[in-house]
């Protein structure tokens, strides 16, 4: 029997959120590191190298022990924009849905153990959807040098489209 569409999106939605949950405790550590401090990482149930410095050393945030991350809730935010839509996703979508979900919609920030705005969890890169889209009010259609400059890895330029592995500087 083949998979239904809705299952195979549910099944990917779980698989980001074990794989954020699972790798989230060792993000940032070397292999090195990870192999000395946890051998090997099995377990969602996994403490977080931080936890045990004081609140302000970790930003007032928590991991480990199955706590999904902005990487999740990025994801979810996505997928609420889909789920507004109905239908395949344009530029317009992106800026005005992502800087809605980010800035305007509040919800439970595992990290944060709060209810917050999701911005209030982001790191500059992600934040820079918002500066571009509700602060400079920039037409979503352009492709964005600086964004892809932060974020590395996928750019997408509309005039040489998605460049995989390169800075935009590069391009």
């Amino acid at each position: 029997m083949t998979p239904s569409f809705q299952s195979r999106i549910r099944a990917m939605l779980y698989g980001i959120a074990l794989g954020d949950a699972l790798g989230a405790p060792v993000e940032k550590l070397s292999a090195a590191q990870i192999r000395a401090r946890y051998g090997r990482v099995t377990s969602v149930m996994t403490r977080w190298h931080k936890m045990d410095l004081p609140p302000e050393q970790r930003n007032h945030r928590v991991r480990g022990d199955g706590i999904i991350t902005d990487d999740t809730m990025m994801t979810l935010a996505l997928m609420d924009i889909y789920a507004d839509t109905g239908r395949h996703l344009d530029a317009w979508d992106m800026a005005d849905g992502m800087v809605k979900q980010i800035a305007w919609t509040p919800r439970w920030v595992p990290e944060l153990q709060r209810e917050a705005m999701l911005i209030d969890r982001l790191f500059y890169p992600e934040k820079w959807i918002f500066q571009r889209h509700q602060l400079s009010n920039c037409d979503p259609r352009q492709g964005d040098r600086q964004y892809g400059e932060l974020r590395g890895g996928y750019v997408y330029r509309p005039d040489r489209g998605r460049q995989c592995g390169q800075s935009a500087g590069g391009l």
